[in-house]
């Protein structure tokens, strides 16, 4: 079965990698598999979910992390939906699949994939082109050079929010956690601190 453009659930477990065939029979209302092994089962309608159309994602586009572990050499990622729940099945360079479940792990986006923000970052690139500071030895522009080097921006970090402000969270419900202020503070420094807590941004 090819695990990139099919995945089966066979009472709630991803064996995709493990079945040679699957088929639906209406003659026993039945759907009938075939494992690797060549044993043969069928199952209730109701105990296998076949997911198919799968969206194909660049993972030079994401920082992917599992249980908090960094996953280093995906060599591509395809994105299956169940209703409202999203599966990850990543392809590494060194030939191994794996298969997992969106909520379990962290996934951190290029806001660079965002045309507002990369419209900035090119416009601010542009603008470190025509900077002439130079390396004294060999001449070389330092932040043209800098700038080349970055072609990844996560959108978890502050630099996202300038380029694109609609990344700055609402928030709807004002911080409600106690603040302590062990030495005390004024009004005015009371509230900087309130905002500071509540903003992704502040001046």
């Amino acid at each position: 079965m090819d695990t990139r453009e099919n995945m089966i659930f066979i009472k709630g477990e991803i064996r995709t990698s493990e079945i040679q065939f699957c088929r639906y029979n209406p003659e026993i209302n039945k759907v009938e598999v075939e494992f690797n092994s060549g044993k043969k089962y069928t199952y209730l309608p109701q105990n296998v979910e076949w997911l198919h159309d799968p969206e194909v994602l660049n993972p030079d586009k994401y920082i992917i992390s599992s249980f908090g572990r960094k996953l280093f050499g995906m060599k591509v990622i395809y994105v299956f939906r169940k209703g409202s729940i999203r599966y990850w099945h990543i392809c590494f360079e060194s030939g191994k699949e794996e298969d997992y479940k969106e909520s379990h792990l962290k996934i951190v986006r290029s806001c660079l994939e965002q045309e507002e923000a990369k419209n900035v970052f090119d416009y601010i690139r542009q603008i470190a082109n025509i900077s002439d500071i130079r390396n004294e030895e060999t001449g070389e522009k330092l932040l043209a050079k800098k700038f080349e080097k970055i072609s990844f921006i996560g959108d978890n970090v502050a630099l996202a929010k300038y380029l694109n402000p609609s990344l700055l969270s609402k928030n709807q419900d004002e911080y409600n956690d106690t603040l302590i202020f062990p030495f005390g503070c004024n009004n005015s420094q009371y509230k900087a601190v309130r905002r500071a807590m509540e903003n992704q941004i502040l001046v």
